[in-house]
């Protein structure tokens, strides 16, 4: 099957939450994208929970099956290789990672996501396992490309509004050629990311 990329922008304004807090009132979301071989996808954030003083931000892709087919669709999502992110401001600019240690970056092995006709799923697809710098702002941890390192850190004192952006990308291993497959690419584009 044929690998499409689509573009959606989606901008969210999150404001600071209660640690460990994520009711559907905390969750900001986005718009749904344009349509990619029936699948749309969208993302949402929020702030997850507190680490020495510094606030970790918990990043969602969600996906929506509007294809109408009597068989389910199956979406391979490998946490390694289906999500490419950056974290930029409002200019575009790059926020450039801090120092990371990486400690044990935790990620469950590649999956099958199964979608009925009209369904919607949700998942978390930041990380954890990054090193944590005490009362150091807002971390954003993911990961990108077989570990390159996706840590950012928003200092305490830097009053600039950041966005994560960032591209889904799903192509299914050569052996699975007997499944009712979705692949694709959805370029996922900016989240405001909550500070203090």
């Amino acid at each position: 099957m044929k690998s499409l990329q689509i573009n959606f922008f989606l901008i969210l304004l999150v404001v600071a939450f209660a640690p460990n807090s994520l009711n559907a009132k905390d969750i900001q979301t986005g718009e749904w994208s344009e349509s990619v071989n029936g699948i749309q996808g969208r993302l949402s954030a929020a702030q997850d929970s507190e680490v020495n003083g510094t606030k970790q931000i918990a990043v969602y892709l969600e996906l929506r099956n509007g294809i109408h087919r009597l068989n389910p669709l199956e979406i391979y999502f490998n946490p390694h290789k289906s999500i490419i992110s950056r974290v930029v401001d409002s200019k575009d600019k790059r926020l450039a990672p801090p120092p990371t240690n990486f400690g044990n970056i935790m990620t469950p092995f590649p999956f099958w996501i199964v979608m009925p006709d009209d369904s919607t799923i949700r998942f978390k697809i930041s990380v954890s396992g990054y090193g944590v710098q005490p009362n150091g702002g807002t971390q954003i941890q993911m990961i990108n490309d077989n570990s390159i390192s996706s840590n950012w850190l928003i200092g305490v004192n830097d009053k600039k509004n950041y966005y994560l952006e960032g591209t889904f990308v799903s192509q299914a291993p050569k052996f699975e050629i007997e499944k009712q497959v979705w692949e694709g690419t959805i370029k996922l584009s900016k989240v405001l990311i909550p500070k203090n």
